[in-house]
């Protein structure tokens, strides 16, 4: 377990400040996230076509980029005061689609940095959680896929559609709040019921 000098807070902020800081880490250039992808929108390739680049480019993004911002807020909240940290990361994995075997693990191995640091995190007050929505209607997700292909991905979901913005971040919010005190190492999968 870390220090409790590794865990001091850094700089002056109020705690909304990590907040904002951990969410705008979570961008990253949508070139580098086109190129894992593969040219039809079908997917990821599958584990046996993936090169080690493309491997290690979605762990550096999804897995990497999360850890470097899970860190900083864990440094910037203050010590009793209840902060939040809210990790967004993905419902494939509890559904294991086939071809995106990286994406999914460097989605999951978010989730278990999350549930150990809400444990390390001990006596802070400050929650630790994930939200893992399912396939959300966002320019990322619409980026290379034919009408064809999104209604395929809207037809498994028992709600028959994409999820919205305005779905998953008002759990992100409640999560975020004192109500959510208790809510703590857990994975919130918001996704219509996909998973």
């Amino acid at each position: 377990m870390a220090s409790e000098s590794a865990w001091a807070p850094r700089g002056s902020h109020d705690g909304w400040g990590a907040v904002v800081a951990a969410g705008k880490g979570d961008r990253v250039d949508g070139g580098d996230v086109e190129e894992v992808g593969d040219e039809d929108g079908g997917g990821y390739p599958t584990l046996v076509d993936t090169s080690t680049a493309d491997f290690d480019r979605t762990f550096a993004v999804n897995t990497r980029g999360a850890f470097l911002c899970l860190r900083e807020a864990a440094h910037r909240l203050p010590r009793g005061g209840g902060g939040r940290i809210v990790a967004i990361t993905s419902s494939v994995v509890g559904s294991h689609p086939t071809g995106y075997s990286a994406y999914t693990a460097s989605k999951a191995a978010v989730e278990a940095m999350m549930r150990t640091m809400a444990k390390e995190l001990k006596g802070t007050r400050i929650t630790a959680n994930c939200v893992a929505p399912g396939a959300t209607a966002t320019d990322m997700f619409f980026a290379g896929k034919s009408e064809e292909r999104v209604d395929e991905i809207k037809a498994t979901n028992p709600m028959g559609r994409l999820g919205e913005a305005g779905d998953i971040a008002p759990v992100v919010g409640f999560l975020c709040t004192d109500a959510a005190e208790w809510v703590n190492g857990q994975v919130i999968r918001v996704n219509g019921g996909y998973v």
